[in-house]
């Protein structure tokens, strides 16, 4: 996709972040991202706890809550990141998992790694993300690892409010234990030991004030999941 030089030679007015303005030419990326990744996502069973933060390394520490729903799935948990270095951070979450009827808690981790900064040619920021998280339940336990880019961008808007979209697409890695345990009709009681998905997340952060911001995420991997999330910077 080809940039005009000219559309981004200027601060976005009122521009929170300071940085290059993304406007139109930031939405029309985000609109490929989504209608590329869409039709790449299978159905899949299991996923981290959501993304809920944009490619942008978070401040000295951050924390919150976030809750989501979808067709037979619910999940409520907390989370915080703490950055590391300039260009990397460290997130964890904790939460409750409720898949296909299956209660679970679940535990992630996951380091972000800063890649891109936003100019005239590419206004948006890149990020790479890996993770590693465990949902454990009375009968089954999945291992998830996976590894993400995340593309954000803030857009120019004359408000109070700066707005910041972001897109990810994620590639996971799933590994089932316990299964000998596993009762007759359970949610991956299956002959397989593993399996892989590919998950879109796309929402958008909203900053209130210096301390407290709004997320809201719909992720995409055969099911539709709808979340949202309340971020407190410490």
């Amino acid at each position: 996709m080809r940039f005009d030089r000219s559309s981004f030679s200027r601060p976005c007015a009122g521009n929170f972040f300071s940085r290059p303005c993304a406007g139109s030419s930031f939405i029309s990326l985000f609109a490929l991202i989504l209608i590329a990744t869409v039709f790449a996502a299978a159905p899949c069973s299991a996923q981290t706890l959501g993304q809920y933060t944009t490619a942008v390394i978070a401040p000295d520490g951050e924390g919150g809550c976030f809750i989501s729903t979808g067709k037979d799935e619910f999940r409520l948990g907390i989370m915080a990141r703490f950055r590391m270095f300039s260009k990397g951070d460290l997130g964890f979450q904790v939460g409750f998992d409720r898949l296909t009827g299956e209660n679970s808690l679940g535990v992630a981790t996951d380091v972000k790694i800063y890649l891109l900064d936003p100019d005239s040619t590419f206004p948006v920021d890149l990020a790479a993300d890996i993770s590693l998280g465990h949902f454990q339940d009375n009968a089954l336990g999945r291992t998830v690892a996976g590894l993400s880019l995340i593309t954000s961008g803030t857009l120019a808007a004359d408000t109070k409010i700066p707005i910041e979209p972001y897109a990810s697409i994620g590639f996971y890695s799933i590994f089932f234990t316990d299964r000998e345990e596993c009762p007759p009709g359970a949610v991956d009681c299956d002959d397989d030991n593993n399996d892989m998905e590919t998950v879109l997340r796309a929402g958008v952060k909203l900053v209130l004030t210096d301390e407290y911001q709004v997320l809201f995420e719909v992720k995409l991997d055969g099911n539709t999941t709808l979340g949202a999330a309340i971020n407190v910077v410490f």
